[in-house]
């Protein structure tokens, strides 16, 4: 997601925030006191609400946890086989475009450098990224950019 949300925002300048479906669960790269929350994913009904309030997000209820109303415009990954029905729905009430296939296989797959795990072998697993106490490591190993660019003219 913080890659779409990269891209988007730095190379197309387009302003982008990434849905986690919970009012307490935050997901923003250019946010520094953001924690590295979980949502849900495939936010079907984020998908629906957006097309009701004609694409504009801001009209959505985000107040309060009893009233919080996810809202957005893509979900980036459905892999082969996931809610299949549920899509083909969506797309008959056009709320999304009939899925079609990238030609391109997928795999979920956890990549770590080896200069990096050499450095810091809990980073090769999620439970040495999970957490408070990760967090502050991850901050500190990583120095975590308000941009890409920041990042690489520091670095």
């Amino acid at each position: 997601a913080w890659l779409l949300q990269i891209l988007l925002t730095e190379v197309l300048d387009v302003p982008a925030t990434i849905e986690t479906g919970h009012f307490d669960k935050k997901l923003d790269f250019y946010d520094i006191n953001a924690p590295f929350d979980f949502g849900s994913s495939n936010l079907w009904d984020a998908l629906r609400l957006s097309n009701e309030l004609g694409g504009d997000c801001r009209k959505a209820n985000k107040t309060s946890e009893e009233s919080y109303q996810p809202c957005g415009h893509a979900i980036p990954e459905v892999w082969n086989g996931h809610l299949e029905t549920i899509v083909k729905d969506l797309a008959k009430e056009n709320v999304i475009e009939p899925a079609v296939s990238l030609g391109v296989l997928g795999q979920q797959s956890w990549f770590v450098p080896k200069f990096t795990a050499e450095r810091n072998p809990t980073l090769l697993t999620y439970f040495g990224l999970a957490g408070e106490k990760n967090r502050r490591k991850l901050a500190e190993i990583f120095k975590r950019p308000t941009s890409w660019k920041d990042y690489c003219e520091l670095v």
